[in-house]
């Protein structure tokens, strides 16, 4: 949510993945080479299969994306 004026806005963030527990390292070390190929699999149309293949290999805590 967004209050105040031009002159002076105040932010107010209420998504619930903000605060989900303590700090974790979610990414896996070989996060970059698995990045790669979500972006593959997404640039030839395969939504589906880049889905699947980012919740298997891009994880390590928590187990899926929110």
């Amino acid at each position: 949510m967004v209050f105040g004026t031009p002159g002076k806005e105040r932010l107010q963030l209420n998504e619930e993945s903000l605060w989900a527990g303590c700090p974790v390292e979610a990414w896996p070390p070989d996060f970059p080479k698995h990045l790669d190929e979500v972006c593959r699999l997404l640039f030839t149309g395969k939504n589906a299969e880049a889905q699947a293949y980012g919740v298997a290999n891009m994880t390590a805590t928590p187990t899926s994306f929110r």
